[in-house]
């Protein structure tokens, strides 16, 4: 998948329609809600204060080996562990359903992110010295309770029913509605306000007929992308997979992207090093050719360099959230439409939309970029470092995370499979071993899948057998996880010549294919298949 296929399927997730245009937009709905439980959390937790959680000194001693009471802080400001803990439970059992534990890295990282920039739009709105009064605070709460008797009820007769069969009026209905959902008034003001502050950054936003006319620019771009964590995974195999020298991913890939560069400025062949060099699956074989593609299609730093090009010219490095990049432009054209003349003012109000939107991106993003943002968790800090290649050091932080805390069942999860990747097949098969005891744990079907792999590794048939069929057992249920863990062990199993087991795996397989299509769906429910 190359980075514009990347960038498409991001768009593709934040789409909404706007009258009768379908427009790229992010749902503000789903970052407001977000941000009305984060606000009701911060005041509830600085209301009642840090929780004690008894344990006495064994528990003082725990929190301060995770990073102590305060998990990080934000430009001075203070994140809670409290707080922190409150949410990552929150989001592990939300409307989706309760999420497994294999999957609490990204449920822990996506809560740190979302805290973290809850208090840089608070941060930000205090400065701009945005305020809401209570007129506009009764306003949206009539506004937020109508839309929500519409939506519930789009047929008259269908209210008309429910309240005579609850004995209520429309306007009683209502009341109950308002106490029901505005408990925390502070959590209405801070939508308000944030909402007035993204308001503020959008109407920023201008659209001349040159910038309509060089939105239909496209430019035929190649590219070489040195990825960072690849590079450092090359080291490790490089050292036997096995050492617990820190490596830097970033700079072993900056390095390789400086070195790719001075062979193109002196005369190279960039598709042949795109061919033998690019981490862009989508795009390396092909000689690193992306294709025809318009501004706002890549990521921002990509664009932002690739647009400047003339056709011929190569770039220095670009630095994205990929990796390192070596842009060169083919060619460029204007690809204006044949009405463009007559529906200019209505292709205007759609780019301006899609350019308000990447505004508020941007400004968020620069808030991060510009803030003073450190984190004191071992864990937190560990993904981090995963996701920048340095997984040597990340495997020590996930180390002392598990030794502090043996039941953090997350990092015991993440430092396994580092250790898989290391070659080191019996530590890791150890650890999940314990995780198998443990009562939460030993209900996911995808430890024991992962169990029984390693067990193949160290060429233990039996106790693979055994974690396979443990697998199975906790994989019963017709969901689209288990679907996937089941098509995977019916390949294991096969492959072992376990053929009674892998014809049990076939029939759950089968059965559930025929209720999916007996409800008039397909296999794979909702998943995004590109």
């Amino acid at each position: 998948m190359s980075i514009v296929r990347m960038r498409k399927i991001f768009r593709k997730r934040a789409r909404v329609k706007i009258g009768k245009k379908e427009l790229n937009l992010p749902s503000w709905t789903e970052v407001v809600f977000g941000l009305i439980v984060l606000i009701f959390l911060v005041g509830a937790y600085y209301t009642f204060g840090t929780p004690s959680g008894g344990g006495g000194g064994n528990q003082r001693a725990l929190m301060q080996a995770r990073g102590g009471t305060v998990i990080a802080t934000v430009n001075g400001l203070k994140i809670t562990r409290g707080l922190f803990d409150a949410n990552v439970r929150m989001r592990m059992d939300g409307p989706m359903g309760e999420i497994d534990f294999t999957q609490e890295r990204w449920v822990k990282t996506s809560t740190l992110d979302s805290l973290i920039e809850a208090a840089l739009l608070r941060e930000a709105a205090r400065k701009e010295k945005i305020k809401v009064n209570g007129d506009e605070i009764e306003q949206k709460k009539q506004e937020t309770i109508d839309d929500v008797v519409a939506q519930r009820f789009p047929d008259k007769k269908r209210l008309r029913d429910f309240l005579r069969n609850k004995k209520m009026s429309l306007e009683e209905y209502k009341a109950q509605l308002r106490q029901e959902m505005f408990k925390d008034p502070e959590a209405l003001k801070e939508q308000l306000i944030q909402e007035k502050l993204q308001k503020q950054v959008e109407e920023a936003v201008t659209i001349t007929d040159q910038d309509l006319k060089d939105s239909y620019t496209e430019v035929k771009a190649s590219h070489i992308l040195i990825d960072p964590k690849k590079e450092a995974e090359k080291a490790q195999a490089a050292q036997g997979g096995k050492t617990d020298a820190a490596v830097d991913g970033d700079a072993l890939a900056r390095s390789k992207a400086e070195k790719l560069l001075q062979q193109i400025k002196s005369g190279a062949d960039f598709a042949k090093l795109a061919r033998e060099n690019s981490s862009d699956p989508g795009s390396a074989t092909k000689g690193g050719d992306l294709g025809w593609f318009k501004k706002g299609m890549m990521v921002k730093e990509f664009d932002d360099v690739a647009f400047t090009l003339q056709p011929g010219q190569v770039s220095e490095l670009v630095k994205t959230q990929f990796g390192y990049h070596i842009i060169k432009v083919v060619d460029r054209r204007s690809n204006l439409p044949k009405d463009f003349e007559k529906n200019k003012e209505a292709l205007r109000t759609q780019l301006k939309e899609e350019r308000k939107w990447r505004a508020w991106q941007e400004y968020r993003e620069n808030l991060k970029k510009t803030a003073e943002i450190r984190v004191f968790d071992p864990e937190l800090n560990a993904y981090r470092l995963q996701d920048e290649g340095k997984t040597q050091e990340a495997k020590q932080l996930l180390q002392e995370a598990v030794a502090a805390d043996p039941d953090n069942l997350s990092a015991t999860w993440e430092l396994a499979s580092l250790l898989q990747e290391d070659g080191a097949y019996q530590e890791a098969v150890d650890l999940l071993d314990k995780l198998a005891v443990n009562e939460r744990a030993v209900r996911t079907p995808r430890l024991h899948l992962q169990r029984g792999e390693l067990y193949e590794k160290l060429k233990q048939k039996a106790k693979a057998v055994e974690a396979y069929k443990q697998a199975f057992d906790w994989a019963s249920a017709f969901t689209q996880q288990n679907m996937f863990v089941n098509m995977q062990l019916e390949s294991r199993l096969k492959a072992l010549g376990e053929k009674a087991l892998a014809a049990q795996v076939k029939a759950w397989l089968d059965d559930f294919n025929k209720q999916q299509q007996s409800q008039g769906g397909n296999p794979f429910g909702n998943v995004m298949l590109q």
